[in-house]
Order: C-alpha cells, then sequence, then structure tokens
C-alpha cells in the first residue's frame, strides 16, 4: 500500500516537473520566435529576403513542434515569411503563408460567450495580429496588381490602427506607402504624394515627441525599414517636384533624423553588451 502511495506521489510529481518544463520550453521559444522575426525583417530591409525566408522557416518548423501548427504564437513568422517571399517574387508561396495565418486567427477569434473581463487581454491581441494581417494582406494584393482589395485591407487596417494609436501613429507609416504606391501604381500622382507626405508626417510627430519616443518600445527594424521607404518616395519626389520642393527638404530631414535615431540606438547597444561583459568578468 506504501508502494502504491510512493508510486502515485512520484508520478504526480513527474507530471508537475513536465509542465512545468513545457511552459517553460514554450517562453523560452516565445523569445526565439520574436529574435527571429526581429532578424528577418533585417534581412528583408537589407534586401536579403531569401535569408530572411530561410531563417523564418526553420523557427517556423521548430516552434510549430512545440506549440502546434495553428498556434497565435506563430503569426509573427507567417509575417516575415509572407512578406520576405514577396520580395522575392513568391506570390503564390506568400499568399499561402497569410491565408494559414488568417485561419489561425480565426480559430483564436473569442465568440460572444467567451469575451470575459480574462479574455480581453487576448482579444486585444487577437486584434492586433488581424491588423498586421490586412497590412501584409495589402501588400500581397498590391503585388498581384488587385488595387481594390489592397485599398480596402490598407484603409481597415490605418482604422484599427488609429483606433488604437492615432492616425498619426508611426505604425501606419508603412500602410500610408503601400497606400501611396498604389494610387502611384494608377497613375494618380496628387493622391500618391498625399499619402507619401502623411507617412513622413507620421515620423516627424514621432521624432519631435520624446515622452513618444521614450514609451514606444520601437525597434531598429522598424526604422531602418522607415528609411527605406522613405529614400524610395524621395526619389520620386525629387522626379516630380524637384529637389528644391518643400517636400523633398521635409523627407530629407526626416532621413537624417532617423539616421541619427538608429546611431543612437546603435551606441545604447554598444553600451550595453560592454556593460554585460564587464559583469561577467
Amino acid at each position: 500500500m506504501a508502494s502504491k502511495q510512493i508510486n502515485s506521489d512520484l508520478l504526480i510529481a513527474s507530471e508537475t516537473e513536465r509542465a512545468k518544463i513545457s511552459v517553460q520550453r514554450q517562453e523560452e521559444q516565445k523569445e526565439i520566435i520574436a529574435k527571429v522575426a526581429e532578424d528577418a525583417r533585417s534581412f528583408i530591409n537589407q534586401n536579403k529576403a531569401d535569408k530572411a525566408v530561410d531563417l523564418a522557416f526553420r523557427c517556423l518548423q521548430e516552434s510549430s513542434q512545440i506549440f502546434g501548427e495553428d498556434s497565435i504564437e506563430l503569426m509573427p513568422l507567417y509575417f516575415e515569411l509572407a512578406d520576405g517571399n514577396l520580395k522575392i517574387g513568391r506570390k503564390k508561396r506568400a499568399e499561402g503563408f497569410l491565408i494559414g495565418g488568417r485561419w489561425t486567427l480565426l480559430k483564436h477569434q473569442p465568440s460572444e460567450n467567451e469575451k470575459t473581463e480574462e479574455n480581453k487581454e487576448f482579444e486585444k491581441r487577437v486584434s492586433k495580429l488581424r491588423s498586421r494581417l490586412l497590412k501584409s494582406f495589402g501588400f500581397l494584393f498590391t503585388e498581384i496588381g488587385n488595387y481594390h482589395d489592397a485599398l480596402g485591407s490598407l484603409t481597415e487596417n490605418i482604422y484599427l490602427e488609429s483606433l488604437d494609436k492615432g492616425p498619426e501613429h508611426y505604425s501606419i507609416s508603412g500602410s500610408y506607402y503601400l497606400m501611396g504606391n498604389i494610387f502611384l501604381q494608377q497613375q494618380k500622382k496628387e493622391e500618391a504624394l498625399s499619402f507619401y507626405n502623411q507617412m513622413n508626417l507620421t515620423w516627424k510627430k514621432f521624432l519631435d515627441n520624446t515622452e513618444d519616443q521614450e514609451s514606444s518600445g520601437i525597434k531598429k527594424v522598424e526604422i531602418e525599414q522607415a528609411c527605406n521607404e522613405l529614400n524610395e518616395v524621395l526619389t520620386f519626389v525629387e522626379k516630380h517636384l524637384g529637389d528644391d520642393s518643400d517636400m523633398h527638404a521635409e523627407i530629407r530631414n526626416t532621413l537624417s533624423r532617423l539616421y541619427d535615431y538608429i546611431n543612437e540606438i546603435d551606441k545604447k547597444e554598444h553600451r550595453a553588451s560592454h556593460l554585460e561583459e564587464n559583469d561577467e568578468e
């Protein structure tokens, strides 16, 4: 009898230990996913989309084994895989990842009966992922020439982001950029310039507001992506308005300040790395 009790206690202990190990492994994998998604975006910014896709796909395979194939934790990888594949012309492949992401979000969308106070944070997270998914679909539709659906997706993305953070928040910058590109493809240059100008204003607002900068938690890769997009806009503005236009000067000023901001991030990272090395010694 005593032997059975001991075995039962050991079984409970081992199950509890396995549960703890599983939770710990998942938390560690979440950090890995965040880092891989950031590194993949950095590769995309450097025109190395093939490396971004390889990196994100390996992480997706590993993470699927830990969380399951329909886990919401995989969404950041879907976004980078979709954008990366679009950059190298694999449109069907990109569409597949976005459809997978949409299906995952639909499975995790809480029903009316499940909308409790406890689920509010999760519901908010799902809403943010849905907004990000709309932006990626907007990019996809733009690349395949489906401008009607592209404008619809991006308009909804801008609406959701504006509700959450305001219409001049830097997180909407990329959607303004894509909207401008769509109108440019349609030979509607005035509309394109309007969205490009709005894009520039979001970054000017960010740079002018120290409090926004300190509370934003913005990543270097986000600013690098903005610089790439603003440089493309600058080329267009120079061609159609001239390098002596007000808009050209304003974008150049924004770019200069963003590059300075990147340099400051690099300095902080270098100091932090140096402090860690000293602590280890």
